[in-house]
């Protein structure tokens, strides 16, 4: 067991939350934009809605899919231009 005072504790605690802010940041501005495809239910997680709801936007033309045999596939620039279409302010 090591012990340290409560002053580097905390300060090590505050760099790893700043590198861990750091991190999500680089990941967010790679994913989006990544021409990187998904499929139906890694997307409807993405997107908080059921894959009903996703077949639904399909059909009426809300968002854009690639079929490759049965299986839809979303591309992630797809994705991220629908949620900047419906942003608020």
């Amino acid at each position: 067991m090591v012990i340290m005072p409560q002053e580097k504790l905390d300060m090590i605690q505050s760099e790893l939350s700043e590198i861990k802010s750091l991190l999500l940041e680089k990941k967010s501005e790679s994913f989006s934009k990544s021409n990187k495809y998904i499929c139906t239910r890694e997307a409807a997680l993405l997107l908080n809605v059921t894959t009903r709801t996703l077949a639904t936007w399909r059909q009426k033309g809300i968002i854009k899919v690639s079929k490759v045999g049965r299986r839809v596939y979303f591309k992630m620039s797809d994705i991220n231009e629908l949620i900047e279409r419906n942003k608020l302010n």
